[in-house]
C-alpha cells in the first residue's frame, strides 16, 4: 500500500503540475487558488485511493483536513510569526511541528497509525527538509522548466508529508499478532 499510495501521489502531482503549467502559458493568468486547491485535493485523493479506503466519507474528511491544515498554517501561523520575528526559520519549525501533529493525529482517526509518535517526529523532520529543498530548487525549476515556485512548494511539501504518513499507515505492529498466535498454540 505504501508504494501504491506514493505512485498515485506522484502521478497525480506530475499531471496536475503539467496541466497548471500548460494552462498558465495558454491563458497568461495566475490561478494560484485553483492550483493550490487542486494540490490539496490530490493529496487526500492519493491517500484515499492508495490505502484502498472503502468509505467515501473518509475522502471528504481527508480533503477537509488537508485544506483546514493548509489554511491554518498559511493564515494563522505565518502572520503570527511575521508579527513577532519575521523569521522563515522559526516559521518552518513551527509549521512543521503543527502540520506533523495535526495530520498524524487526524489521519490516525481515519486509518490507524501504530507508531504515532515516531510518525510525528519523522513527518516533522521531513517537512523541515522540504523547506530546505524548496528554498534551494524552486527558483531553478522556474527558470529552467517554467514550474512556478508555488507548484514546487506544494509538490515538495506534500511529498515530504505523504511519505512518512503513508509509512505510518502501512507499517503495523506484528509482535502482538505473532505473540497472540504463540500464546494460542502453547495453551
Amino acid at each position: 500500500l505504501f508504494v501504491k499510495t506514493i505512485a498515485i501521489f506522484l502521478a497525480l502531482t506530475i499531471l496536475w503540475t503539467a496541466l497548471c503549467t500548460i494552462t498558465d502559458d495558454i491563458t497568461n493568468r495566475d490561478k494560484g487558488f485553483v492550483e493550490g486547491l487542486g494540490f490539496l485535493i490530490l493529496f487526500a485523493l492519493s491517500i484515499y485511493l492508495g490505502q484502498t479506503i472503502k468509505r467515501l466519507k473518509f475522502l471528504g474528511s481527508l480533503v477537509i483536513l488537508t485544506i483546514a491544515t493548509f489554511l491554518t498554517a498559511s493564515f494563522a501561523i505565518a502572520p503570527l510569526v511575521g508579527l513577532t520575528t519575521n523569521s522563515m526559520l522559526l516559521y518552518s519549525i513551527m509549521n512543521s511541528i503543527f502540520v506533523s501533529i495535526v495530520m498524524t493525529v487526524f489521519v490516525d482517526k481515519i486509518i490507524k497509525i501504530d507508531f504515532i509518535r515516531l510518525t510525528m517526529v519523522f513527518t516533522c523532520l521531513c517537512l523541515l527538509g522540504a523547506y530546505f529543498l524548496i528554498d534551494e530548487f524552486s527558483n531553478m525549476l522556474y527558470t529552467d522548466y517554467n514550474i512556478h515556485p508555488r507548484m514546487t512548494m506544494f509538490g515538495v511539501f506534500q511529498l515530504a508529508l505523504i511519505v512518512p504518513l503513508t509509512l505510518g499507515m502501512t507499517v503495523k505492529r506484528h509482535f502482538n499478532d505473532s505473540h497472540a498466535n504463540e500464546l494460542k498454540t502453547n495453551t
